[in-house]
């Protein structure tokens, strides 16, 4: 199990202007990803100051695909390459 930073949204049913984010500790399992990739729309809702203010603005993200029956993903604070490091134990 690796430990992560996870991005998530504090109010689903808001509107995609009014949403705010924030952020938790996750443990995932590496062999359950199916694929990873930059997460631009996280960086763009940054940049509209939608997510945390203690977050640096050069901040990138990660999507996590997981390779499981509802195909679901998250969004992590870091970069693809550094993320997929972290992953593997590098």
């Amino acid at each position: 199990m690796i430990l992560l930073t996870e991005v998530y949204k504090l109010n689903e049913h808001a509107t995609n202007e009014k949403k705010e984010y924030s952020l938790r500790e996750i443990l995932i399992n590496p062999e359950h990803i199916f694929m990873l990739r930059e997460d631009k729309k996280m960086s763009e809702r940054q940049e509209k100051g939608l997510l945390p203010p203690d977050l640096d603005e050069r901040q990138k993200f990660t999507r996590i695909h997981f390779s499981t029956l509802n195909h679901s993903a998250i969004t992590v604070v870091g970069e693809v390459v550094l993320t997929s490091n972290k992953l593997r134990g590098a």
